[in-house]
């Protein structure tokens, strides 16, 4: 199998720029959820966040 070196560095460039410091997560979810999802991906999420006071 051979890797996508310029994906894999673009993909690490769009998530090192989204901010998310702990219990403040919402935004690299949601580009995890869209991704896994263009990729074909089933994505469950559970409540964890709510419990702990995050988002």
């Amino acid at each position: 199998m051979r890797v996508d070196r310029q994906g894999l560095v673009e993909e690490f460039r769009l998530q090192a720029a989204i901010s998310s410091p702990s219990k403040q997560e919402g935004a690299m979810a949601r580009h995890l959820r869209a991704r896994f999802e263009r990729l074909g991906g089933q994505v469950t999420e559970d409540d964890a966040g709510r419990k702990v006071g995050g988002e």
